[in-house]
């Protein structure tokens, strides 16, 4: 048996999770875990599909029950919308909400189902279930099997010509996540991961910079006025393979980008946009607003689709 290396170096990323470890001895040879866990899940679908799972849409809940693990519905609490945890020896069962969108639960669903493709998956399953920050205190496992999930419910021959199709932006996302049963935020991800151009997925929110709602809160306690304004910053960027820029965490957009004229509506705007980015040129934006979260003061969130030639 390979011997187990007690971290792992890709590019600029370290993994350390043991069971991020264990997958990649056991099927990449100490490659890319991202790569691996890719193979792994399409190795699935072959198995799927050879006894009858199809789509789109892919059913997630048919998924599970071709590879033995249990499905019921049940309410697990706010903090999270899924969980597999084992009903004995050798079965396992996940848990969904069913008050949860469908897209939302099928994404879930296919979530819990990549902790299986681990190589000590029912072993992680039955730690997890018990202590799950302290056990994945990194959130390498939970990112994998994202990675995962769009693999399982978005399968790229499928989706690639489907894109194709219906064009590639954020016009075509309602046809796709109605043929594909999922939320607006996984299918946009999934379009940008397949995209071979330069483009990325900006997931926006309308808040303060870290250093206003030190300030802010600060003030407060000392009961002076502050009303610094919220602008709409980036909470997280999904690119390309092909897009290279670095899109800092927290940098708010212009406040004459579309992204603003975007939330006040219910279409998709469009505008070619300079956002003040270092090697960021000037680029096709294309914007739309997204759900807001659950809590009740969530703040606004919208997302652009930003496009090089």
């Amino acid at each position: 048996m390979a011997k187990r290396p007690a971290v792992l170096r890709i590019g600029k990323r370290v993994w350390r999770h043991p069971s991020v470890l264990a997958l990649v001895t056991a099927y990449g040879r100490e490659g890319d875990p991202v790569v691996v866990i890719r193979e792994r899940a399409k190795e699935v679908l072959t198995h799927a599909r050879s006894i009858g799972w199809s789509g789109p849409p892919f059913d997630p809940r048919i998924l599970a029950s071709c590879l033995g693990i249990k499905v019921r519905t049940d309410f697990v609490g706010p903090e999270r919308d899924a969980y597999i945890y084992p009903l004995n020896a050798t079965e396992l069962e996940i848990v969904y909400d069913p008050t949860r969108p469908a897209g939302r639960q099928n994404f879930s669903i296919c979530h819990e189902v990549s902790h299986t493709l681990f190589p000590d998956g029912y072993e992680m399953v039955r730690h997890r279930s018990r202590a799950r920050e302290r056990f994945d205190p990194d959130r390498e496992l939970e990112y994998l099997c994202d990675v995962a999930a769009a693999e399982l419910l978005f399968p790229e021959a499928e989706f690639v010509d489907d894109v194709e199709r219906c064009g590639f932006g954020l016009e075509s996302v309602a046809t796709l996540r109605e043929r594909y049963q999922a939320s607006r935020e996984a299918v946009i991800r999934r379009m940008v991961q397949l995209d071979r151009g330069r483009s990325a997925a900006v997931f926006l929110e309308e808040r303060l910079k870290p250093s206003e709602t030190a300030a802010l809160r600060q003030l407060t306690l000392i009961g002076e006025p502050i009303q610094p304004t919220p602008k709409l910053r980036i909470a997280y960027a999904i690119p390309s393979p092909a897009f290279t820029v670095f899109l800092p965490e927290h940098k708010s957009i212009p406040d004459d980008s579309c992204a603003y004229r975007a939330v006040e509506g219910a279409g998709v705007e469009k505008a070619h946009e300079a956002w003040n980015i270092p090697s960021l040129p000037k680029c096709l934006v294309e914007a739309m607003v997204m759900p807001a979260g659950d809590a009740p003061n969530a703040s606004v969130r919208a997302v652009a689709l930003l496009r090089l030639h």
